[in-house]
């Protein structure tokens, strides 16, 4: 009972950090070191990321969170389509192993013709 009390905050804190796009740590035009960062995303029916990591209007050399996606610095050079493989790659290797491992079953069990019954007389 009360590890629900400590469980539940850390997974809500891991699946916050799992749908958000993370700025990594960088060095600022004074050549100080800021830390990473999670920026906040909403997740679309098709899984596009509304916020991204981007470079500082106001500052140069500075990160921010923005959802301008021509202004991100992790994905300005990457398609809509690349973004979409990328984030549905696993799920499809995954149905395709699922898929392939179902063939393999079945065509391993026995046919109808080659079951051989022994009868017991009395």
């Amino acid at each position: 009972m009360q590890y629900r009390c400590i469980i539940f905050p850390v997974i809500i804190t891991f699946l916050k950090g799992a749908f958000s796009e993370y700025c990594r740590a960088y060095w600022d035009a004074s050549y100080v070191r800021q830390r990473g960062f999670n920026c906040p995303a909403k997740i679309r029916l098709v899984g596009k990321v509304d916020v991204y990591c981007c470079e500082s209007l106001e500052t140069p050399g500075d990160r921010e969170c923005c959802n301008d996606r021509t202004r991100s610095v992790y994905h300005r050079d990457m398609t809509y389509g690349e973004e979409l493989l990328k984030l549905y790659l696993p799920a499809l290797v995954l149905a395709g192993m699922l898929v392939m491992f179902g063939i393999l079953y079945s065509l391993m069990q026995p046919k109808n013709a080659e079951v051989k019954h022994e009868i017991i007389g009395d």
